[in-house]
């Protein structure tokens, strides 16, 4: 065998189990990016489409992949989705609200202490749900019993934060969001209750992509799923 040829061969050989690095792109169909070969994805990007993993895929994520829109992964059997080096999977639509378990064992920490000055503490339900019939806790000594789909709670001045616990009879409290409001009305911030430091909370809601998977999912390397369904 000639050195030329020999060296074509090695350059067709290198080539056939190369990890292909490129942005993502949409299948054929145009319903959705294929994966039908050994892909990597390594540059932050973001998706509003679904994508399909065949028998004979394998789709490596070494960056941030965005989902914009309600989508989902579909792994046929064989197909491969492997997360690896601070890999990330997002969905921008997430469940956010927290289901509360009763008996006094739900916790949820307000930063009040951030403002110092007194305020309102504005408890939100997630809908169609009420307050009805449940009661909170404030710093674990006042009991107050809500009703309604806000609940209204006035806080003193202090560097302190504020812990709030939940109970009910039969009916626990979802909670979607908590307001902070200056005694006339003014809101000074809002948040998500599941972006709040809680404790014997469930997160609640839905999410807006889901893995089906019939195949491999590998994370590994510190890589992570958010606000994702996974099924298999």
């Amino acid at each position: 065998m000639s050195r030329t040829l020999a060296v074509i061969q090695s350059l067709i050989l290198l080539t056939s189990v190369m990890i292909l690095s490129i942005t993502p792109v949409l299948g054929e169909d145009n319903d959705g990016i294929v994966i039908d070969e050994i892909v990597e994805w390594s540059t932050d990007t973001d998706i509003s489409e679904n994508i399909y993993i065949k028998s004979n895929g394998k789709l490596t994520i070494s960056s941030v992949i965005t989902f914009r829109s309600v989508a989902e992964i579909y792994i046929e059997e064989g197909g491969v989705l492997d997360l690896i080096e601070n890999g990330e999977i997002i969905s921008q639509k997430r469940a956010s609200s927290l289901s509360t378990l009763g008996d006094n064992m739900s916790k949820l920490i307000i930063p009040t202490g951030e403002y110092l000055e007194e305020m309102n503490i504005i408890i939100v339900s997630e809908e169609p749900f009420s307050l009805n019939g449940s009661k909170v806790y404030v710093n674990e000594i006042e009991e107050l019993s809500m009703s309604g789909e806000t609940f209204r709670i006035q806080i003193p001045g202090g560097e302190q934060d504020t812990q709030l616990s939940f109970d009910g009879f039969g009916i626990f409290p979802i909670i979607n969001s908590i307001i902070l409001e200056t005694p006339t009305g003014i809101i000074i911030n809002e948040y998500k209750a599941s972006s709040l430091t809680s404790d014997n909370m469930l997160l609640y809601g839905e999410n807006g992509v889901s893995i089906n998977s019939l195949g491999t999912l590998q994370i590994t390397g510190n890589s992570t799923i958010n606000g994702i369904d996974i099924s298999s």
